[in-house]
């Protein structure tokens, strides 16, 4: 079962935790609407410990920002040799963050396996986001139980615990708390890597499947399975 299914399943479970996060895994989003995602799955056969993607900053509206809601270019990493929809962690640029209208970096993770499920988020001051710039984000084992991400290398990073080595699969794309006016305008991901645990070496990916769940979506390949572009209520669609 992909995250994309998950979300549905536990809905329920974020209401009744209520710990106010706001992306991926379970959407702990008291928003005015649904979650919308569209973009691709990776994955290795080879022993891996983190993930990296690179991608342009592009334009992102979101309606319901001051009741949780957002807007987002998210990249996952899963952790603990789980699947990315339970146990992860994740990083990328959203507009909306907890009841404020900003455009920002973040990061987040989460552990639906736990009981009661994991979630916390930490967001990015540094760097700004400038649209048009590319940024590259990474998701990687660092030291005991302890998974690092970085935006644009280790000057921004933060850690999470609770995580031990183990990275079998790893997505990217657009996420939204909304339908229409909401919009992901569509970006290009143009690096698309895991870490390979014997040497640390970033190395492209093999493998991989697009997804969406939303009917005001989509994402194709660009070079499959390596490199692609998403959108959400986008004026133009495809890879071109």
């Amino acid at each position: 079962m992909t995250r994309r299914a998950v979300v549905a399943v536990v809905s329920a479970v974020a209401l009744i935790v209520g710990t106010g996060g706001q992306f991926s895994g379970p959407p702990f989003v008291l928003a005015a609407c649904a979650k919308e995602e569209a973009g691709a799955d990776a994955g290795t056969s080879v022993t891996a410990d983190g993930a990296k993607m690179a991608w342009k900053a592009r334009a992102l509206t979101t309606t319901d920002w001051a009741s949780g809601g957002f807007a987002a270019q998210v990249m996952w990493v899963g952790t603990n040799n789980t699947e990315e929809t339970l146990r992860w962690v994740e990083a990328g640029i959203t507009r909306g963050w907890q009841g404020t209208n900003v455009l920002t970096a973040y990061t987040a993770h989460g552990d639906f396996i736990h009981s009661p499920p994991i979630y916390a988020e930490h967001r990015w001051t540094s760097p700004s986001i400038t649209l048009g710039n590319t940024y590259t984000f990474a998701g990687f084992y660092n030291t005991t139980n302890t998974y690092r991400t970085t935006v644009n290398g280790n000057a921004n990073s933060w850690d999470w615990s609770g995580h031990t080595s183990g990275t079998s699969s790893w997505s990217g794309g657009s996420e939204s708390t909304c339908g229409p006016p909401s919009v992901v305008s569509k970006t290009w991901v143009s690096l698309n890597q895991y870490r390979r645990a014997s040497d640390k070496v970033y190395v492209n990916t093999a493998a991989g499947s697009l997804f969406d769940i939303s009917p005001n979506g989509g994402s194709a390949w660009c070079v499959a399975p390596r490199t692609f572009r998403y959108w959400m209520n986008a004026a133009s669609a495809g890879c071109s």
